[in-house]
């Protein structure tokens, strides 16, 4: 999917074109937000003012995978595989800190929260712990603009399809 291209491909249910269907096939999503630039230009977390990446984000919290509008026909067994899972793709959310470095708020515990709990001497259960801790420093800034998301204000290069998302949402 060419995103500056996609013409024919978008329609009136956004459930319906090749990027729908692309999004049934990942494992997961990595939303990377932006800080605020000096300038104040940008940011922070302008993924969220972006109408496509809302819908993105939507897909994969909401468990929308395998769900298509009328008339959509499964193109090989894999797709049907997918479809039929229904299962919500995990989302990651990363960003950067001057002070701290690269921050993620990870959906799940990840390698270095268990290898944390196992250096301290406690079991590969109690990494949620050190998952809490990990992700305390995570900029409030950039977590503050996600939560004031309003939907209805993001925006699209084109306007039709900002309409059409958010009917589908």
């Amino acid at each position: 999917n060419r995103q500056h291209s996609l013409g024919k491909d978008v329609c009136a249910d956004p459930k319906e074109t090749s990027f729908f269907r692309a999004m049934q096939l990942a494992t997961g999503v990595l939303l990377i937000l932006d800080r605020e630039t000096e300038s104040g230009g940008t940011g922070p977390a302008t993924p969220f003012q972006r109408i496509w990446c809302c819908f993105e984000v939507a897909v994969a919290v909401q468990g929308n995978r395998g769900e298509t509008g009328e008339g959509h026909r499964k193109q090989n067994e894999r797709e049907e595989e997918v479809s039929n899972s229904a299962t919500v793709a995990p989302l990651d959310i990363a960003t950067t800190d001057p002070s701290a470095g690269p921050q993620i708020l990870a959906g799940s515990v990840v390698e270095e929260d268990i290898a944390q709990a196992l250096v301290h001497s406690q079991t590969a259960e109690c990494a949620n712990v050190f998952k809490a801790e990990r992700e305390r420093s995570f900029p409030l800034t950039v977590m503050e603009a996600g939560l004031g998301l309003q939907l209805e204000k993001a925006t699209a290069t084109v306007d039709e399809d900002r309409k059409h998302i958010l009917n589908c949402l």
